[in-house]
């Protein structure tokens, strides 16, 4: 037989349905927003450490202007250094019929694979041949230029380099790991697959193409665990540096993962912060449900103490009350986030250029949530239900005694209160005469305008960035870009073509 006390809060709730539905779901908002973004970064970091671990992601680039490919021999014998490849990259145009120019990243990769740094993983077709029959040139493109382009396996593509047209033919799509996200340069602000993709071949058929036989233009390098990697890479660079250093950086400053580790920063950022407001928008509304629940059901709280029900059991009747609002929104908000997190990291998969997706439960994240969600909600249902700790039988019986007012702030503003109607007077004197329901009730406003405030403010600023970027730091309406230095009276003539 159910205990009178649980049918009790079985028919208060059925009763109070309304703001029982409507704390769940302000709970479950913030559980799903949580679980969500937890989970989905949680995914795309599995599946990025998978695949980083998987292709011997480098530890330091070196980029010099023209270097043997014989350096690496040299490279490796630093102390503190476990594994070095060398490679040439080079960007060139694509010949193509459309109006906006396109251009390609061209990665040599040495063949036979020696398990080499930075290596790429074919996603569909085939790896690319050392010496092709026919004399070909085969290329693996990146997954997103191929779909920009709608290019399949056999396809070709026509470049210029070194003055020559060279024809390149498709054998398919691959991933690697500094080209996760493909962008040009660092002042690229979006990934734009129709206008820039990146190519790998093998290296010594890209050096044939750049007449560049015997040359690299790239050092990667992975450091033994434990290496002091400043001092290793400034003896390296001690090295290149007859050979034209230009540039060296770590894993983390490496462009692709620049921007895909500050997407999940970001994420896990947005984790902590939009639960929260939620999760306190939930407790204010507990608060004032219960409170106000208390002082309606005075009569029916003395009549249980009155039969032998103590403070403790009706402080678990009501603290019971707030335990099943935010039981149900838990439990609804941890089902929502992991459905929106497999549907939201398949959406970041096809902007990243991962090759396949990690997804777990993360009973962690979901659990840290779920105790604190059904911790907090409970206490604040208790603490709002303190006021059955004061109530006796016999008072219970006749109605409250009334609280003795004196005139608010507000009201002792002279000529005031006459100039304003019956209505907006009662609600003035309301206000201040109910100081803690009208600052939990302000607060809750507080919390819901600025949620709206704060996704206006994301749109308002990606334009403003936009517009400050393309409309005053970038301000042409056509960029030519040069290989090698030219006189500037040749660049001149440019502004007296027609």
């Amino acid at each position: 037989m159910m205990p009178v006390l649980a049918r009790k809060l079985l028919r208060t709730i059925g009763s109070t349905l309304g703001q029982f539905i409507a704390s769940a779901v302000v709970i479950a908002t913030g559980v799903m927003a949580f679980v969500t973004m937890t989970a989905m970064s949680d995914n795309l970091i599995r599946s990025r450490d998978s695949f980083y671990r998987e292709t011997d992601f480098a530890d330091h680039f070196f980029h010099v202007v023209r270097a043997p490919e014989g350096v690496l021999s040299r490279v490796e014998a630093v102390p503190g250094v476990l594994r070095a490849s060398v490679r040439i990259q080079k960007d060139v145009p694509v010949i193509n019929n459309e109006d906006e120019r396109t251009t390609i990243r061209l990665l040599g990769y040495p063949l036979p694979d020696r398990q080499e740094l930075n290596r790429v993983k074919v996603l569909s077709g085939r790896m690319a041949e050392k010496y092709p029959e026919g004399g070909a040139v085969e290329i693996l493109v990146n997954r997103q230029f191929a779909e920009a382009h709608g290019f399949r396996q056999g396809d070709t593509i026509d470049i210029a380099a070194e003055g020559r047209r060279k024809t390149l033919t498709i054998t398919g799509t691959a991933a690697g790991p500094d080209f996760v996200y493909a962008v040009k340069d660092a002042a690229s602000m979006l990934e734009d697959p129709s206008s820039f993709g990146v190519a790998v071949l093998p290296q010594n058929q890209l050096q044939q193409i750049l007449g560049e036989k015997g040359s690299v233009n790239q050092v990667l390098v992975r450091f033994i665990p434990g290496a002091d990697r400043v001092g290793v890479a400034r003896e390296i660079r001690n090295i290149l540096e007859p050979y034209g250093s230009l540039a060296d950086y770590e894993q983390k400053d490496q462009i692709s993962e620049a921007i895909l580790r500050g997407e999940l920063n970001q994420l896990k950022a947005f984790a902590r912060f939009l639960p929260t407001i939620f999760l306190g928008i939930a407790v204010l509304m507990q608060f004032v449900f219960i409170g106000r629940m208390v002082q309606v059901q005075r009569g029916q709280i003395g009549i249980m103490k009155a039969v032998g029900y103590g403070n403790v059991s009706l402080l678990a009747l009501y603290g019971g009350y707030a335990l099943s609002a935010a039981s149900a929104g838990a439990v609804a908000g941890t089902g929502l986030g992991y459905f929106f997190a497999g549907l939201m990291t398949k959406l970041y998969m096809m902007f990243f250029n991962l090759p396949r997706l990690e997804e777990a439960l993360h009973f962690r994240a979901a659990g840290l949530v779920f105790g604190t969600t059904l911790v907090v909600g409970t206490l604040a249902g208790v603490w709002a239900a303190r006021g059955v700790l004061a109530v006796s039988p016999a008072e219970a019986m006749r109605p409250a005694t009334p609280r003795s007012f004196r005139p608010s702030m507000i009201e002792n503003i002279p000529g005031l209160m006459e100039h304003l109607g019956l209505s907006w007077r009662m609600s003035l004197r309301s206000m201040f005469r109910n100081r803690f329901r009208s600052t939990v009730t302000i607060l809750g406003l507080l919390l819901a305008v600025g949620m709206i405030v704060i996704s206006i403010f994301a749109r308002d600023s990606m334009f403003d960035l936009m517009e400050r970027h393309f409309e005053k730091e970038w301000r042409f309406d056509f960029l030519v870009r040069v290989v090698n230095p030219v006189k500037e009276k040749d660049l001149l003539s440019i502004s007296n073509l027609p």
